[in-house]
């Protein structure tokens, strides 16, 4: 199977609207009483060798303060704001406390116009951790944050020397409960041991949340050794130190932990890139994990790792290219444990070195149950020549000799080529229903986000809009990253994972141009997530009569698909006999209102050639 590698469209800017789901709601203007701080290391007064007027107030770009000293001993409010300008630079902790209101939230954001994002780096100080002294290399540490926005931040965790690296590049850290709407959104982490941690104290109570509403949107990291972590310590397996989370737009890449070319592997351990624990109510959507588990561990690698959750839900996302580090594992996407209704759905999950999902029974204490693995694409796995073929399939399940579980759940409508599971090895998943899993014996499967580009046709991929029942071509702007009307920044519009219809009876279309004759298999999954009033789906085959007229049949009905993250619609069809140059057309609409407000739909199809209606069954 030919693996094609992710293009750099993915990087893509999230509409504003995506900030305002649930319980985060969008920024307001700060109140009157509300203080803003500066903070400028750039500062002329910051490089003469007398260092700063000693009277600086730090509340206006001429008299910003040069570093965190007063900023980290100022108690924060509803409103307030910590400006870091852009281009300057800080090699000490940013240490914040304080809560805002549902109305006011506090701000950490960036200011002016230096270069690039303010960059805070390498610092090292000692702090109470459950009551203990422990010495930690932090960059942001925010304590107990409440209704709180943090953005447009670097973090680059390499020292001067190159020879150490921050152990977290972001901490949020809860010891209290009933904190509400954390924001992170447009930060660049990378070169730390864990690049964005959510963490919750092991004193926190087992029935109520520390944190409700977690917005992580637009994070980048790269050579990290995890780059987006939640986690709460202590043994007790905890399922709700989080409740109500969503982290969209991420671009987790290269997790090696590399600081140098003289860094050791045995000084680190990459278990993952994206670890969700200790949540509930949670959502991952388009987003990028790729070269996961860059170095080796004892215990196993994975792109995404997902334990003690419930609730969860996995969706359109693209998790490639996990590492070959000859550790156990080396998956996709790993079901760890002690979780329960955890759906996968509508991913690419391939070019990993092991197995592509996993769904383990290795704690006694511990199964998955009700896992729905569906709609998703694995193809290209098992790649590491140190990895048994017996244990190289796309669906993967083992046990432990010192106690397993079995897992439950379904798979239902996945595309796959090679092994459909592998052999028992003391689990199977013989409590899973199957249906619909479709193999391939094809180079190529396409998956719409992956295949995403500036050039209509690419990839057999072309993008429009219609009013009339023709499509009409839509164009590229290279800085958004989309296609939409020429001259116009207003919908329709298409990126790499979402398609925003125009209002009315407008409808835009993501379309696939058969490349030859045969029977094909489609998956997708459709979720409108950003607030709207519901869009509707549907799937149209285009073909052309003997006499040269197109003609057009709904394969896929119309289906409305109701804001939120848990209400996303499936849209499979088993198979559809196309010939060269047929058009499928993937056409979102703005709902029975005709409003296209915040109609943002997530869905990035896959169509793969299959042999007919013997490649599909139960496997």
């Amino acid at each position: 199977m030919k693996h094609i590698r992710c293009l750099p469209f993915l990087l893509r800017a999230v509409p504003v609207s995506a900030l305002a789901m649930g319980a985060a709601a969008a920024m307001p203007v700060a109140s009157a009483s509300a203080a803003t701080y500066y903070i400028n290391s750039n500062l002329p007064a910051c490089k003469d060798a007398g260092g700063p007027p000693s009277n600086s107030t730090g509340t206006s770009p001429e008299d910003a303060w040069c570093d965190f000293t007063q900023i980290n001993r100022t108690p924060l409010g509803p409103g307030d704001r910590v400006l870091l300008a852009r281009g300057a630079r800080w090699n000490q902790r940013l240490s914040l406390t304080g809560a805002g209101s549902d109305t006011q939230p506090i701000e950490v954001a960036a200011y002016g116009d230096g270069k690039g994002r303010p960059v805070i780096g390498y610092n090292s100080m000692t702090e109470k951790i459950d009551g203990k002294d422990v010495q930690r290399e932090i960059a942001v540490r925010l304590t107990n944050p409440s209704n709180f926005v943090l953005r447009d931040l670097e973090v680059d965790g390499k020292d001067e020397t190159g020879t150490k690296k921050l152990a977290t590049g972001i901490s949020a850290y809860y010891s209290e409960t009933g904190k509400r709407n954390l924001r992170i959104e447009n930060i660049y982490v990378h070169r730390n041991r864990t690049g964005l941690l959510i963490e919750g104290a092991s004193t926190l109570p087992e029935d109520q949340p520390a944190l409700t509403g977690l917005r992580v949107t637009r994070v980048r990291g790269e050579h990290n050794e995890q780059s987006v972590v939640t986690t709460r310590y202590g043994r007790t397996p905890s399922r709700i130190f989080i409740k109500d989370a969503v982290f969209s737009g991420l671009v987790l890449s290269e997790d090696d932990g590399k600081i140098g070319d003289s860094d050791p592997a045995g000084k680190r351990s990459c278990p993952n890139s994206l670890q969700l624990t200790h949540l509930t109510d949670a959502t991952v959507l388009d987003s990028l994990v790729s070269k996961a588990g860059g170095c080796p561990v004892k215990t196993g690698t994975t792109g995404v790792h997902i334990a003690h959750a419930t609730d969860v839900r996995i969706v359109n996302n693209i998790i490639v290219d996990t590492q070959d580090t000859a550790s156990p594992d080396m998956t996709g996407l790993n079901y760890e444990g002690w979780t329960t209704n955890v759906s996968v759905i509508g991913n690419y999950v391939g070019g990993t070195a092991g197995p592509g999902i996993e769904v383990l029974g290795n704690h006694a204490d511990g199964a998955n149950t009700d896992a729905i693995v569906a709609s998703n694409v694995v193809v290209d796995y098992g790649k590491s020549a140190a990895r048994s073929k017996a244990k190289s399939s796309a669906f993967f399940s083992e046990g432990s000799r010192r106690g397993s579980s079995i897992p439950t759940g379904a798979f239902n409508d996945n595309i796959y080529d090679g092994s459909f599971t592998n052999r028992p090895l003391l689990t199977n998943f013989d409590k899973f229903a199957k249906s619909n899993n479709c193999r391939t014996t094809e180079d190529h499967v396409w998956f719409a986000a992956k295949d995403f580009g500036p050039e209509q046709e690419a990839q057999n991929w072309t993008y429009g809009s219609s009013d009339n029942g023709h499509v009409t071509p839509l164009s590229y702007v290279s800085g958004a990253r989309r296609w939409q009307s020429a001259g116009t920044d207003t919908p329709p519009r298409i990126d790499a994972w979402t398609m925003q219809p125009g209002g009315g009876t407008s409808l835009v279309a993501r379309s696939w141009v058969a490349p030859k004759a045969g029977v094909v298999t489609i998956r997708g999954y459709a979720v409108s997530y950003m607030g709207g009033d519901g869009a509707g789906v549907q799937v149209v085959h285009e073909s052309k009569k003997p006499d040269g007229t197109a003609s057009t049949t709904v394969e896929f009905p119309r289906k409305l698909v109701a804001p939120g993250p848990d209400h996303g619609v499936s849209t499979t069809i088993r198979r559809l006999d196309v010939a060269a140059g047929d058009k499928v057309h993937f056409l979102v609409d703005s709902g029975d209102a005709g409003d296209n407000s915040n109609d943002v739909v997530s869905w990035t199809p896959s169509v793969a050639y299959i042999d007919g209606d013997t490649s599909c069954g139960s496997d």
